[in-house]
């Protein structure tokens, strides 16, 4: 296990020195807004979930690639 902690501390280093959790977006570029419905705690979380956040996240990535800000 302390592999696996190494490992995981030398990447949040990384994303902390490169601030990748912070936005920086382009003024120049057209904006892109997308929503997600959290899942509901009435349940035990399935692979519907998995399907949907996937979908969501698959399309913000597209439409960053075509150079909107999401």
């Amino acid at each position: 296990m302390e592999f696996l902690k190494r490992i995981e501390e030398k990447w949040q280093k990384n994303w902390e020195t490169a601030k990748i959790f912070e936005a920086d977006p382009d003024p120049h570029r057209e904006k892109f807004f997308l929503t997600f419905p959290y899942p509901y705690m009435n349940g035990p979380l399935h692979v519907g979930h998995t399907f949907t956040a996937s979908r969501v996240d698959a399309y913000a990535r597209f439409k960053r690639m075509q150079g909107y800000n999401v």
